[in-house]
């Protein structure tokens, strides 16, 4: 699940808390949710507009099932365990392998991301769009793989043994 499923998933379960009554009261008064905030999820919910399916889709689910969720939630007057998520279709893009295997495979040998961007120039390998590499365009991809925030293998090992003091 992506950060960004993570948040919309987030709103999600605070209308659903809303609506059910569940959610913990904004000003300490010791009453579960607010009545106006409760009523205001629950037409958020059950209307089911626009703003409602952007936010379910975004956080990966069925706006369907969600509010399927939410009906017996507010019927029971308890949360919804789970909510079914949305299937995801995965293809294989071998064009994609590609280019992230070099990138890869640049990524050990030390090159920064304007070496790697000129090194992919050079074999011939566009982006995906078919454009030249930027080194922000290959950041991105580092980020992707989860190599970003990490130095590469030949990097590392002349910082072995360093200290900060």
């Amino acid at each position: 699940m992506t950060d960004e499923e993570c948040l919309w998933g987030a709103v999600l379960r605070q209308a659903l808390l809303d609506a059910v009554g569940l959610a913990p009261d904004r000003n300490s008064s010791g009453k579960s949710a607010n009545v106006a905030t409760q009523a205001e999820a629950r037409r958020w919910i059950r209307h089911g507009g626009a703003d409602f399916e952007a936010v379910c889709l975004a956080a990966g689910f069925e706006p369907a099932k969600v509010q399927q969720a939410a009906e017996r939630a507010m019927t029971t007057g308890a949360a919804p365990a789970s909510i079914a998520r949305k299937p995801t279709v995965r293809t294989v893009d071998a064009d994609q392998q590609e280019r992230e295997g070099a990138i890869t495979a640049l990524w050990r040998e030390g090159l920064n991301s304007v070496q790697i961007a000129a090194r992919l120039d050079g074999l011939g390998l566009s982006t995906k769009k078919g454009g030249r590499w930027r080194s922000n365009t290959v950041r991105e991809a580092l980020n992707r793989l989860g190599m970003c925030s990490r130095l590469p293998p030949a990097a590392r090992q002349g910082w072995q043994g360093v200290s900060a003091s």
